[in-house]
């Protein structure tokens, strides 16, 4: 787990656009009820991050108690999260929304950490998973990379960035999908926004599907719909 907070968002369709819609407007009438353990680590203190228009918050904290924490407030929409103890350089990431959510922690490892009881994070793995399959294409490249550069094999150096382009191009078309097939879902909202500050991005397309979203998880949004 890096010590970036920000997240790599990047299958889950949803199979009623019903209950999708519900999703969407019932989420601000609840609060958030994050509890977790974490082993190892009692009477330390544990910050809660959000991540909103590109700028990180402090938006609470706890003291570690018998290896478990808790935190109870308010969102008006799901956001990005972390958590980091103090003193310690690295965070855990997530989305925090209107829900009752578990988290077990491992310090040792974040990637070995899971998250339970919240349906969007939960949606967040699998685009996840299925984004890093994409990317896993990639590795395959690498060691004719490596060869071609040592060689100094101009020709071969291209047709390996074209290569690896095409799967940029992939997993973008993939996220694209994703968010087009899912207007009601918050997920969507905060992987436009995560797109939105890449450094090559389309704005263009990003603010056509801005504008396919529900109104109210265009809430979620951190860039202006025009």
């Amino acid at each position: 787990m890096k010590s970036s907070i920000s997240l790599l968002l990047l299958f889950f369709l949803l199979g009623c656009n019903i209950a999708s819609k519900k999703e969407a407007t019932t989420n601000l009438q609840k609060q958030y009820k994050l509890t977790g353990t974490l082993f190892d680590h009692n009477e330390e203190l544990l910050f809660l991050y959000v991540y909103r228009n590109n700028k990180v918050q402090k938006k609470d904290s706890t003291r570690i108690e018998n290896n478990q924490f808790y935190f109870l407030d308010r969102l008006d929409v799901p956001v990005k999260a972390a958590l980091q103890l103090k003193n310690h350089t690295r965070y855990f990431s997530f989305i925090l929304a209107n829900d009752s959510m578990h988290i077990e922690m491992n310090t040792t490892d974040y990637a070995k950490s899971k998250i339970k009881h919240s349906p969007i994070n939960s949606k967040l793995a699998a685009v996840q998973k299925k984004s890093a399959q994409i990317y896993r294409k990639i590795d395959y490249l690498y060691p004719q990379l490596q060869k071609a550069r040592i060689e100094n094999d101009v020709e071969s150096l291209q047709n390996i960035n074209r290569q690896i382009q095409l799967i940029i191009d992939q997993n973008q078309a993939f996220l694209y999908n994703y968010i087009s097939r899912n207007p009601n879902d918050y997920l969507a909202a905060l992987l436009l926004n995560d797109l939105w500050h890449t450094k090559d991005k389309d704005s263009i397309q990003l603010q056509k599907l801005a504008l396919q979203l529900h109104p109210e998880v265009q809430k979620a949004l951190d860039f202006a719909i025009h």
